[in-house]
């Protein structure tokens, strides 16, 4: 990739900031957005920036994506925009439909106005694999149908369709990379992995909803950057969907298993009924993202629970409630 100007939105999010600590490095210019809103400690995304924000090719500009003046002057034109901010979670986002709209599909239309004022060519959408939904047909392809069944799944759908739409009025390109179940160092201590490891540390009761038999397509960060970076090369096409994955089903219960062994820890776990928007699957196919990314993810669960061990313990030291 030729040295770039880079925007990332979400730049001090678990994502956005192993992002932009990976294009820093290879001597691009980034532009760090970021609303540091509170939706989890805002002391976790400060550390996240800690990492990077005196480096003299990254700028960090602290604003509400919502915000679309405040969004448009923020910095001037950019080689790409990768766009990650957004309220993450199906369960928060029962509770609060409309700030998922609000921020995932109105937060989304300012990139675009972003795009289209600065004449940016290129934009890269961070969606979700919860965009499938309950489709039963697995692994899903990019070609399989969605079936969204919580708020925050249909805002990130809706917010791929708004940027579908605008590329192919306006003549920019664009690419969705669908993110399947994203963990490793830096992860949100309120998603499952952090939080159980976080929580076995201390000696804590771990919740799962349902009977631990649901099945996840947990894919390393490091792979998803990989797979974002093969997003921003992507001009092929005015728009295109690829599915970051590790392409393999892992069963819940197991990853607590595996996490007993990582941590040499017994779980405390506690079965909940389970939460309806939740689906009892995620298994992505990765053959398109392959052959037209290169995309390549290499770790596996147990390596990937290794390298977050330092992370596990930095959150466990918080005791953070759920």
């Amino acid at each position: 990739m030729v040295a770039t100007k880079i925007a990332v939105t979400g730049a001090a999010g678990f994502v956005g900031s192993t992002l932009v600590t990976d294009l820093l490095a290879d001597g691009h210019t980034v532009v760090g957005i970021d609303s540091l809103d509170d939706f989890y400690p805002v002391s976790l995304k400060r550390w996240n920036l800690s990492k990077f924000e005196d480096h003299p090719a990254f700028e960090f500009q602290q604003v509400d994506i919502r915000d679309t003046e405040a969004l448009l002057t923020c910095t001037d034109s950019v080689d790409v925009m990768v766009h990650l901010a957004a309220l993450a979670g199906v369960r928060p986002s029962s509770a609060r439909p409309l700030d998922y709209y609000d921020v995932n599909v109105g937060g989304t239309a300012s990139v675009l106005d972003f795009m289209l004022h600065h004449e940016v060519p290129h934009l890269v959408f961070a969606s979700s694999s919860s965009i499938y939904g309950i489709n039963p047909d697995v692994p899903w392809t990019e070609e399989h149908l969605p079936q969204p069944i919580s708020n925050y799944a249909n805002s990130k759908l809706a917010g791929e369709r708004l940027v579908a739409r605008a590329a192919s009025l306006h003549g920019f390109t664009a690419t969705a990379a669908r993110l399947f179940t994203v963990y490793g160092p830096g992860q949100r201590p309120d998603l499952a992995i952090t939080n159980f490891a976080a929580k076995m540390l201390n000696g804590e009761e771990i919740r799962v909803f349902g009977d631990g038999s649901a099945l996840r397509d947990f894919t390393f960060v490091g792979d998803i950057v990989d797979g974002i970076r093969g997003c921003i090369d992507y001009t092929d096409s005015t728009f295109e969907a690829f599915n970051l994955a590790r392409g393999i089903q892992v069963v819940l219960s197991d990853v607590i298993h595996l996490l007993e062994k990582v941590l040499d820890v017994d779980a405390k776990v506690v079965y909940e009924d389970g939460f309806r928007g939740d689906v009892p699957q995620t298994w992505g196919s990765i053959e398109k993202s392959a052959a037209k990314l290169g995309y390549r993810p290499s770790v596996d669960l147990k390596d990937g629970l290794m390298e977050s061990r330092d992370w596990f313990g930095q959150v466990a030291a918080l005791a953070l409630d759920d």
